[in-house]
């Protein structure tokens, strides 16, 4: 089989999977509580955008109005580090396991 369709099967597998997850995830929760695995993928292959911090300014923060003043924009580092499992999962996984088959078919040839 030719490298470049090694290469897709690995990308067509990790977007099947990550559109996958959440259904099984509701199939598992018909049939038991217990989904603590599929719970944990679910939890490692979602993207998550951090919030921002609520500072507290003048008369504190029972006094806030929910304008943007008094709110920190979350810094990059702040959200790599919430996304590193996403990061790993979804992104370095199949990169590794590309490469490999890229090296794998070049020794072969």
């Amino acid at each position: 089989m030719k490298t470049r369709y090694k290469i897709l099967i690995v990308i067509a597998g990790t977007v099947t999977l990550y559109i996958a997850i959440p259904g099984l995830m509701l199939v598992c929760l018909s049939f038991t509580d217990d989904c603590f695995i599929i719970g944990q993928l679910m939890t490692n292959t979602r993207l998550v955008v951090p919030g921002g911090i609520i500072l507290e300014e003048g008369d504190g923060i029972g006094q806030w109005t929910g304008t943007v003043q008094g709110i920190e924009e979350p810094s990059l580092d702040s959200v790599l580090g919430h996304n590193v499992s996403f990061i790993f999962f979804v992104l370095v996984v199949p990169s590794l396991v590309i490469a490999g088959l890229v090296i794998r078919d070049r020794k072969k040839n």
